[in-house]
């Protein structure tokens, strides 16, 4: 008993193993799964030198794990094969995952194994399907089956597997402790501290006792100590949930340590501000009586004041409820080209206490049929309509009529990309949180000119109409199809000495090319206005026109303030805008199923960056990152933005289901 197998017996035993069954028991094992969850997906597979955490569950919870296995007849390595693979889970997101095993690979048929010295140990992949349904203790002897039947080809190598990469992530169990009471025959092994080169971002090492202690090895040029720390303590939690609920399902474990439980973390709540009840229509009339006689309306030529702005809104206002019962809870659909009459109309539908639908007129009769029906507008304005419409009866004096902030102030349509189209609707409760906001952060005022040019179907449009009217600014309409013409648009920021303006981050990029370059002439407009008569001007614009003038050859040298948003903004980009056009460079985001944007960043250029944040929460908002599941995930983890707070849309249309599936319970 004494004697020492040669490794050679083991070779030969090798030889003798039936390969074709090993590799069809693989195959089985990994039937399906295609798609690798890499904890990090792009790292170079050079290895380099780990850094190591290590924590340790005390001995009452070690008792625990070990209760655990008995309980369910599974090894201490199955509980944390199950922890590991929630664990990843987690991190990526995904419910199939394979991680890296090892194993002894002592077989235990041939005899004398035990005593003969060489390499035995064996990394082959462990595959887990995550069920959120399936109890704890139905995951345990489940994963303790499926590994059991893989006993027999614990042989096998990675390479006869032959499918490529498969896993990132490393579990070892290190059930063979070498310390000085380790011997075979007169040969004696000592304890030894190893740190191996590694090309896996993360090997979770556990080593059994009164304690378990838990090391986690990492790549340092991959994983900072702050993120391997967390990694291994979100570990040690889920380990303790397990042993403390066996009968509860996966998909309920938090797998976050006690203080990461908070389910909305204070990074995702904007500021709670109190605001006053109020309405789009209400603020631009309490706007009207401070500054009755300054420009707020400028297109192609024409040019109305504050107080005949708001009289050809009132007109055509008390004609729509009078006429067409047009009020609280009713769509008025908007089929007008960008212009003067289209500003008038959508601010008309608003005091009225209706909701405005933009229609594009140029989009397909098809389309357009299609959102007429499932709208159902009590009005329908075209131009046609427009031009019919007598005017003469009603007053051009008053406040608006019924709206209140719980009402729907507008309806956008989505782009059908994800399906078919939905009309979203929007209170004015929403939006007027957004503009208040947006004063706040960016304080337009009189002196400033904004620029009106994204079409009216897209939800930045709203606040080109309304936020400018709120604060004594003036909006200058682009003509239709402008926003299309990067020449034009230079062209008008300069003649118009707008202030402040949006891009998407693609046509800013062509807006910048078709700058002229420093000292030479602005590009013409095409058909461009000439500023306003100084006598039609406050003292805010004159001073706002000597400033622009002094860098108008630029082509943009009024301008304080450019927003975007729409799609990702690069580096690369913002920067270059940030420095021609020397302004601040704002970043938002928000989805149609809010009111327009939820989110902000002022760009800070970063040679290292590679993206452009999309920022914190605006006021009265508040952010999660969940899973599948809806569980906040850990910082540094992939899950969904959802959104929660006074700017949510009220939901779709018509669609009550779908409003129910989409806008879940918070």
């Amino acid at each position: 008993p004494g004697v020492v197998r040669p490794y050679r017996d083991h070779l030969a035993w090798l030889a003798r193993q039936d390969g074709e069954a090993a590799r069809r028991a693989w195959d089985h094992a990994l039937d399906g799964f295609d798609e690798p969850a890499f904890v990090a997906p792009h790292v170079p597979p050079t290895p380099v030198a780990p850094a190591r955490v290590t924590a340790e569950v005390d001995v009452p919870g070690t008792r625990a794990l070990h209760a655990l296995a008995r309980a369910h007849s599974t090894t201490l390595n199955t509980v944390a094969q199950a922890a590991f693979a929630l664990l990843l889970g987690r991190m990526t997101g995904r419910d199939d995952v394979v991680f890296g095993g090892t194993v002894s690979g002592r077989p235990p048929e041939l005899p004398g194994v035990e005593r003969m010295i060489g390499l035995f140990v064996n990394t082959l992949p462990v595959r887990v399907r995550l069920h959120p349904a399936e109890t704890v203790g139905d995951l345990l002897r489940r994963i303790h089956d499926e590994q059991a039947e893989l006993l027999p080809y614990h042989h096998v190598g990675l390479a006869e597997i032959g499918r490529g990469p498969l896993f990132d992530a490393l579990l070892v169990m290190e059930n063979y402790p070498l310390d000085s009471r380790t011997g075979v025959g007169d040969l004696v092994l000592t304890g030894a501290d190893v740190a191996d080169a590694t090309h896996y971002p993360i090997t979770l090492l556990l080593v059994p006792g009164d304690t378990l202690r838990l090391r986690l090895q990492y790549r340092p040029d991959v994983i900072t100590e702050a993120g391997a720390t967390a990694l291994l303590e979100r570990f040690r939690s889920l380990l303790a949930e397990l042993a403390a609920a066996p009968g509860t399902p996966a998909g309920r474990l938090t797998q976050l340590p006690p203080g990461e439980r908070d389910p909305v973390p204070d990074h995702g709540n904007g500021a709670t501000v109190a605001l006053p009840a109020t309405t789009l229509a209400a603020l631009f009339e309490a706007q009207v009586v401070r500054t009755p006689e300054a420009t707020a309306l400028v297109y192609e030529g024409e040019e109305l004041s504050y107080a005949e702005l708001d009289a050809r809104v009132n007109r055509l206002a008390r004609l729509m409820a009078a006429e067409h019962g047009v009020g609280p809870e009713t769509v008025v659909a908007l089929l007008l080209p960008r212009s003067a009459d289209l500003l008038v109309a959508v601010y008309a539908v608003v005091k009225a206490g209706g909701a405005y639908l933009p229609v594009d007129p140029d989009l397909p009769a098809a389309r357009i049929a299609s959102m007429l029906a499932d709208a159902r507008p009590v009005l329908v304005v075209d131009a046609d309509w427009l031009s019919g419409a007598d005017l003469s009866g009603y007053a051009g004096t008053g406040p608006g009529l019924r709206a209140e902030p719980g009402h729907p102030a507008y309806v956008i349509y989505t782009s059908g990309s994800t399906g078919r189209p939905k009309g979203v609707v929007v209170t004015h409760g929403a939006i007027v949180n957004r503009l208040l906001w947006a004063q706040s952060e960016y304080r337009l005022g009189p002196g400033d000119r904004v620029l009106q040019k994204t079409p009216a179907g897209f939800d930045v449009s709203v606040w080109e109409f309304f936020w400018p009217l709120q604060t004594g600014a003036a909006l200058v309409v682009a003509r239709p199809d402008g926003h299309r013409d990067p020449s034009y648009l230079a062209g008008l920021v300069a003649s118009e000495r707008i202030t402040v303006l949006h891009f998407v981050p693609s046509m800013l990029a062509a807006f910048l090319e078709a700058l002229p370059a420093e000292g030479t002439a602005a590009p013409s407009s095409g058909g461009a206005p000439e500023p306003p008569a100084a006598g039609r001007r406050t003292p805010g614009e004159t001073e706002a026109a000597g400033a622009a003038g002094a860098a108008g050859a630029a082509g943009a040298g009024s301008l304080r303030v450019l927003l975007c948003s729409g799609e990702a903004l690069p580096p690369a980009l913002a920067d270059e805008a940030a420095t021609r056009l020397g302004v601040p460079v704002h970043n938002l985001y928000g989805p149609t199923e809010a009111a327009v944007d939820v989110t902000f960043w002022e760009h800070r250029p970063d040679p290292d960056a590679t993206t452009v944040p999309i920022g914190g929460p605006v006021w009265n908002t508040r952010l999660h990152v969940l899973d599948r599941w809806l569980r906040p995930v850990p910082d540094g983890v992939e899950g969904e933005l959802y959104l929660a707070g006074d700017q949510l849309a009220r939901g779709y249309l018509g669609r009550v289901g779908l409003t129910a599936e989409r806008f879940v319970a918070c």
